[in-house]
């Protein structure tokens, strides 16, 4: 989804072309449902996987019911979702460092 934020940031505006990178990299982020779960899972062992992903899972859910309200008070701020591509981006960064961070400490 990153990836696909940048894209819209950089490429010209051409609706079709927008919504095709945008369509293609939010399919191609949706495998990510599939690692997350193995990544744990090898992290943090199988005895503790369910207590580890519930919390995990829960804080996402959490994050998932915030962020529509945040990415619209963002639009009514700026006036465009610039500013969410890049909330975005940078979300990604920050979780990128947290999951070397849980390697590490694992």
């Amino acid at each position: 989804v990153a990836a696909a934020s940048l894209g819209l940031l950089l490429v010209p505006s051409s609706p079709f072309l927008l919504t095709g990178i945008f369509s293609f990299l939010l399919g191609a982020g949706r495998a990510f449902g599939v690692i997350f779960p193995l990544v744990t899972r090898h992290v943090y062992g199988a005895e503790r996987f369910t207590r580890v992903y519930s919390g995990f899972y829960a804080v996402f859910l959490i994050f998932t019911a915030v962020s529509a309200s945040l990415f619209g008070a963002v639009y009514t701020f700026a006036g465009s979702y610039d500013g969410v591509y890049l909330l975005i981006l940078g979300c990604t960064i920050l979780e990128i460092g947290l999951v070397q961070w849980m390697f590490r400490s694992a």
